[in-house]
């Protein structure tokens, strides 16, 4: 596995910051079969809340290198864009 990821966030309001993001990363069998020229990439936009039990993230992601046979729940995937939610930082 080859994770990288770099983020830019700007205050908006006293605890309301708005991120722009860019992510790349993939998931080979085994280490000898890695690639760098396989690699997937996404970016977006994200706001970040931060409340007195931790950062809430709110981020939408678009896939720039698609995964060609993407299937999530057994169904084929054709949208390019994913929203995701968490609490506490990324990484």
């Amino acid at each position: 596995m080859l994770t990288a990821a770099g983020e830019a966030r700007v205050a908006l309001f006293k605890r309301l910051t708005g991120a722009l993001f860019i992510e790349a990363g993939n998931v080979w069998p085994d280490s000898w079969a890695m690639r760098l020229d396989n690699l997937l990439y996404d970016a977006g936009p994200g706001l970040r809340i931060d409340t007195p039990f931790g950062l809430i993230r709110l981020d939408v992601g678009y896939q720039l290198k698609t995964l060609d046979g993407l299937r999530i729940d057994g169904q084929p995937q054709k949208r390019r864009w994913r929203i995701n939610f968490g609490i506490g930082e990324a990484f």
